[in-house]
């Protein structure tokens, strides 16, 4: 004999069908690992200097980052700078007044933390390494005139710390902006404290 099929049966399956997406649909997707890496970072700015007769220099920055997460939680940063300042120091009895620039590079390392909502996050960090400086200096001088000047690259370190906030355009890139503070040790840096500050606006977007 034919057993009659409840209706009820048919339903069940279907309704199964159509509620496995939605309950998957509020799960986060995994994040890939290219997703987590931020570079190029480009960032332009000023920066001051400890010595008197050092000026405000222009910084030249670009960076990549690694995230633990595409927005908020820590960070780790690769940094390189590039910051072009005029130098002057005044002559004296033996020697001729010198004017030149100094030209420094700065390769950091080190890590932070972002903190915010999706739009706007704030961001501490914390990095160190590399200071490479050259002051330009006289070889020789006669009659109060400078016959030859030359700029010796020397190594030194820097600490630097730095605040910063990002407003992000979309998930993915963000505008910058960063101040930060810096101390400085080598040769050039002695006797004035060895330090710096500056500030500084750019771009970042996620490979």
């Amino acid at each position: 004999m034919r057993t009659r099929r409840h209706p009820g049966h048919a339903v069940a399956p279907a309704l199964l069908l159509a509620w496995a997406p939605m309950a998957t649909a509020d799960e986060p997707l995994p994040i890939a690992e290219t997703e987590r890496v931020f570079m190029p970072e480009f960032e332009f700015g000023a920066m001051v200097f400890s010595r008197a007769d050092v000026g405000v220099g222009f910084v030249a920055r670009t960076s990549i980052e690694y995230r633990a997460a595409t927005l908020s939680r820590p960070f780790a940063r690769l940094t390189y700078d590039t910051t072009s300042a005029s130098f002057r120091q005044p002559g004296t009895a033996a020697l001729p007044p010198l004017r030149g620039t100094l030209v420094s590079h700065d390769i950091l390392l080190g890590g932070g933390h972002r903190f915010g909502s999706d739009r706007v996050q704030g961001v501490v960090g914390v990095q160190g390494g590399l200071h490479l400086y050259a002051l330009p200096r006289i070889v020789s001088g006669e009659s109060l005139a400078v016959s030859a000047v030359s700029a010796v690259t020397r190594a030194g370190a820097a600490v630097r710390s730095s605040l910063g906030l990002e407003v992000y355009v979309t998930e993915k890139s963000a505008v910058t902006v960063e101040g930060l503070g810096q101390r400085l040790w080598g040769e050039a840096w002695e006797g004035s404290d060895g330090w710096a500050a500056g500030a500084l606006v750019g771009f970042t977007v996620a490979l």
